[in-house]
């Protein structure tokens, strides 16, 4: 199976606040190449709250990844709860625009908690 994950989840510090949400699961895919990387917001090039990158539709198409693993609770990633945006740390239901994009047209998408799941 080939995945595109958030960067944030490999490692990477690009989350709103400059810091990483590292799942080592997901770093381990990433460094036996299993998986890409790749962070929406950073792709769109928008300042938080970001608008969602069609570039990361692209991506996934041009990869012909069969699973997205993306970081749930992000307004552009998450994939069943979202933070409402008033950074008070409140959640609320909902999917980010990327997940929905994706969907839309036809990936899975799961957040990696689900993919914790799958192991």
């Amino acid at each position: 199976m080939k995945y595109l994950v958030s960067s944030c989840l490999a490692g990477v510090a690009c989350r709103y606040n400059g810091t990483a949400s590292l799942d080592a699961k997901i770093q381990e895919l990433v460094e036996q190449e299993q998986a890409k990387m790749v962070c929406p917001e950073l792709l769109g090039g928008f300042s938080t709250p970001r608008e969602p990158a069609y570039q990361t539709l692209e991506w996934a198409q041009k990869l012909d990844v069969t699973c997205v693993v993306l970081k749930e609770f992000s307004p552009s990633c998450g994939t069943q709860m979202i933070y409402d945006g008033n950074f008070a740390n409140h959640k609320v239901v909902g999917e980010g625009v990327t997940s929905a994009l994706l969907r839309q047209e036809g990936f899975t998408v799961i957040s990696e908690n689900e993919f914790m799941e799958q192991l």
